[in-house]
């Protein structure tokens, strides 16, 4: 997922770091697909365990903005 346009906006938060961890290039979700692929080639009992549904977008969304907007008490 291309996360460059949400980074600003979470930059110094709680929450940058799991952004960053599901960006391009992600070693945790490299390491999370090595575990899962290892699972499911090596135990073929484990399919009646899982339910998969897979879901995606099939209109474009505009991409995020950081909007700052300043108040007046006047």
């Amino acid at each position: 997922m291309d996360i460059s346009s949400l980074v600003p906006m979470v930059t110094g938060q709680p929450n940058e770091p799991f952004l960053r961890s599901i960006g391009r290039d992600s070693a945790v979700l490299e390491e999370l697909s090595k575990r899962w692929d290892k699972t499911t080639t090596t135990d073929r009992n484990c399919w009646p365990k899982f339910s998969i549904y897979s879901f995606y977008e099939t209109k474009e969304s505009p991409t995020a903005v950081d909007v700052w907007v300043l108040y007046s008490d006047t």
